[in-house]
C-alpha cells in the first residue's frame, strides 16, 4: 500500500464494518434480541459518522491542493 491508497483503504475498511455491524444487527433483530441489536446499530451509525467525516477531510484537503482554473 502506498501513501496514496491509505484513504481508499481506510474508506473501504469503514465501508467494511458497516456492513458486518448491519448483518449481525439483523441477526440479532430476527434472534429478538433488541438490546444487542440496538447497540449495534448504534455502532454502525458511529462508524457511518467516521466514514462520513473522513470524506468530508478528504475532499477538503484535495480542494486545498487542487489549483483552480482562471478563465
Amino acid at each position: 500500500m502506498t501513501d496514496d491508497d491509505w484513504p481508499t483503504e481506510h474508506l473501504h475498511a469503514l465501508a467494511l464494518r458497516m456492513v458486518a455491524l448491519e448483518h449481525d444487527a439483523q441477526l440479532a433483530e430476527i434472534a429478538g434480541d433488541t438490546l444487542r441489536a440496538r447497540d449495534l446499530w448504534t455502532r454502525r451509525k458511529l462508524v457511518q459518522w467516521q466514514r462520513s467525516g473522513f470524506l468530508r477531510d478528504i475532499w477538503a484537503q484535495s480542494r486545498e491542493t487542487t489549483p483552480v482554473k482562471h478563465a
